[in-house]
């Protein structure tokens, strides 16, 4: 629920190259990653329509993060 990013998954294994047309959601994915890292301020980037959006980032390690942000969750 990233912008116009409803549920998506990458796995990254190496060199990863994320390509498509305009306009679907390219930039959005990356700027929903670092809105993760960074704790990104406000709650605009949430889809439309819903609530909160969640990001959850899975490490080799076992390690994860997860960021929640919304009008009422931070």
């Amino acid at each position: 629920n990233f912008q116009s990013i409803e549920d998506a998954e990458l796995t990254i294994d190496g060199l990863t190259v994320v390509t498509g047309t305009n306009n679907t959601g390219k930039s959005a994915f990356f700027r929903a990653i670092r809105g993760a890292f960074t704790n990104a301020r406000g709650y605009d980037f949430v889809r439309h329509g819903t609530e909160h959006c969640t990001v959850d980032i899975a490490f080799d390690d076992g390690q994860t993060l997860t960021w929640v942000k919304g009008k009422n969750v931070n």
